[in-house]
Parts: structure tokens; sequence; C-alpha cells
């Protein structure tokens, strides 16, 4: 079980406002511009702790000698159901974006919209939409943050 103050501090994980994401798609038809959404799979996973969690093993691994309840796992990674999983991700998912050579910012008015000159990227939570002025500076983008995701 995990203790606030000892395992995680916080668990707020910021997400775009709904008003935000109704006035990008309007845009985006007023404009014709293009949209693609992306829902990153495993995205928890990725994110690194900033703190020492341990696990017990779970009950399908099995260890010689039998006596699993004797033994704990140190995560190096995020995991569905910690407390801080979700607040990791977007960390991880907001200094990609700010990267230099992507050059995102976030906006003033929602810290969850990353905005660069032929692209805004609204997120919420481990989903993204990509609104860009071409398919093609949309794809280029999508290629290089698989490189750090």
């Amino acid at each position: 079980m995990q203790q606030w103050g000892l395992d995680f501090w916080e668990t707020f994980s910021p997400v775009v406002m709904r008003i935000t994401v109704r006035t990008l798609l309007t845009i985006a038809s007023i404009h014709n511009l293009s949209t693609q959404c992306i829902d990153f799979a495993l995205a928890f996973s990725q994110a690194n702790l900033d703190v020492n969690v341990f696990m017990g093993l779970p009950v399908s691994m099995t260890v010689d000698g039998g006596d699993t309840y004797k033994y704990v796992l140190r995560l190096n990674k995020s995991i569905y159901g910690l407390k801080q999983s979700s607040l990791n991700w977007v960390e991880l998912l907001s200094g990609a974006l700010q990267k230099k050579g992507r050059d995102f910012k976030p906006s003033q008015v929602d810290p969850c919209l990353f905005i660069r000159k032929d692209i805004v990227v609204p997120t919420y939570v481990d989903d993204v939409m990509i609104i860009g002025t071409t398919e093609q500076s949309i794809s280029c983008f999508i290629k290089s943050l698989k490189e750090d995701l």
C-alpha cells in the first residue's frame, strides 16, 4: 500500500480543458486543417519513477524453493495502479514535446495545450490530438515523438 509523503506526493494529472478542445476542433474545421488522435499504448509504464517503490511478487510468478512471500520487486518504471503514474506520464510527455528541436510551448491559459508554429497538441493524460497545417507535418511530428516515447 502506498503512503502519501513516502511513496508519492502528488496524484493530480492535468488534462486539457473541454472548451479548448471544442475551440480547436472548430478552428480546424473552418480552416480545413489536418487532425489526428493518438492513444499511447502502455503509456504509464514508459515513465520513470522518482521514488523507490517495491511490490510483492505476482501470484503467477514462481521462485525456486516456492517461498514467493520472501521476495519483492523494485519498480524502475510506473505501472498502472500507482497513485503517481498518470502524473509521471504527463511529465514525460510534456518534456518530450518541449524538447529542443520540437520547440512546443505550453499555453499560458491551458497548460495541457502545446503550441508550435504549424501544430497544436492538446493532451488528455495518455491521449493526444494533433492539429496541423498538413498531414506531412503531423506525420513527421509523430515519427520524431516515437523516438522519445
